[in-house]
């Protein structure tokens, strides 16, 4: 934001509508302010963080980590009311204690607090293994997974906690992706992870956890990667039903157009500008469909000689991505070295065992970009050549 204001201010200092002490006023001021901010904000990250939290906070972790363990092993000298009331006894300790910490420090401690619900929770999950293994009730780990998401999730909303809905979060994710309808968005079984994602959202919404929130999105992008996958086999199915002349042939024209684009934008821009898809704002994604089509040729020819075909345009096109955009644009830089590099050794683990000859592909790829460089070289000296004439001229 502060780039764009010292932007304004030039550019109100070169049309004279501020002097240049004015501008330079401003300046100082911005820089001022932005110095303020930054300190102000140190200041706030030093005072909220907290190294006894922390600590605590990891020891409730491992003290969580041990109930589960403990209550899971078999207990068979301990008679099963000593085991049914011990358990309670840590869910009681658990929720009461993070309720006197948030009664007795408020927001100081919310670590603290949030590491005495975990110690709860966990003895929850513990006292239900416990239960069932005692009991012999039948059932398996999914339907336990969907009453420790319920249990974990109400008592998480109850006492605004944001440790145990996360967890909540995990066992009602978990209990999704395990089910026989993961991938129907219309099933009730969908229905239920999307109510109880979308209750675990609000909570976060309503509590200000950032976090959180975070998290609960993440568990709602992992509930539809079995849709997503099913649309994919879908799309997959019906790509095959098309004849394989027909997908080269709409392959290499998207890589023609993509390459067509990156040359346009860069050395034809009044061109390009009129045409929005070939304009230089859209290098990036002129740049992605056309290493998308690469990677889709690679898989159409799976042969030595189309392997070499495809290697080649895609060192083509890595090549003019980085005349073009190469000094300008990191990402597209970086990029193509990795394309390039992957290129080559894809090329040298496919051909090292076959009559091809590994050795004699790179000598005449050296030999070629040797040429490609030489040309390159006489075009740039050439154009700036004509563009010193023509400013001479001028």
């Amino acid at each position: 934001m502060a780039t764009l204001i010292e932007r304004q201010i030039e550019d109100w200092e070169k049309r004279g509508v501020v002097d240049a002490e004015t501008a330079t006023r401003l300046r100082d001021d911005i820089g001022a302010g932005m110095a303020r901010a930054r300190g102000s904000h140190a200041t706030k990250s030093a005072r909220r963080f907290s190294f006894f939290q922390v600590v605590a906070f990891f020891a409730a972790i491992s003290i969580a980590a041990a109930v589960l363990i403990f209550v899971a092993a078999n207990w068979e000298y301990v008679p099963r009311l000593v085991r049914v009331s011990g358990v309670m006894a840590i869910v009681a300790f658990g929720y009461l204690g993070g309720a006197f910490v948030r009664q007795r420090f408020g927001l100081r401690r919310t670590l603290v607090e949030e590491a005495f619900y975990l110690v709860g929770g966990a003895a929850f999950i513990g006292g239900v293994a416990l239960v069932g293994q005692m009991y012999h009730i039948s059932g398996d780990t999914r339907d336990a997974a969907l009453l420790y998401a319920a249990g974990l999730g109400l008592s998480g909303f109850a006492v605004r906690s944001r440790a145990l809905v996360a967890v909540a979060a995990g066992w009602i994710t978990y209990w999704h992706l395990e089910g026989p309808q993961a991938g129907n968005l219309l099933s009730l079984q969908f229905l239920v992870f999307a109510i109880s994602i979308g209750a675990g959202i609000a909570f976060a919404i309503l509590t200000k956890a950032r976090w959180l929130r975070r998290v609960l999105y993440l568990a709602g992008l992992v509930g539809l990667v079995p849709f997503a996958w099913e649309v994919l086999k879908y799309v997959a199915d019906l790509y095959d039903s098309i004849p394989p002349e027909v997908r080269i042939a709409v392959w290499v024209a998207i890589y023609v157009l993509s390459l067509v684009a990156i040359l346009a934008g860069r050395f034809l821009p009044e061109v390009a500008n009129r045409i929005s898809p070939l304009s230089a704002k859209r290098a990036g994604g002129q740049f992605a469909v056309g290493l998308l089509s690469i990677a889709f040729l690679h898989g159409e020819l799976d042969t030595d000689a189309g392997l070499i075909v495809v290697s080649c345009l895609a060192v083509i096109f890595v090549l003019a991505a980085l005349y073009a955009y190469g000094r300008d644009r990191r990402v597209i830089r970086y990029i193509s070295y990795v394309v390039f590099v992957g290129e080559v050794f894809i090329v040298y683990g496919e051909t090292v065992y076959s009559m091809l000859g590994t050795s004699g592909f790179f000598l005449a790829l050296g030999l070629v970009l040797a040429v490609i460089a030489f040309v390159v070289y006489r075009l740039e000296r050439l154009w700036k050549a004509r563009k010193s004439k023509e400013a001479t001229n001028a």
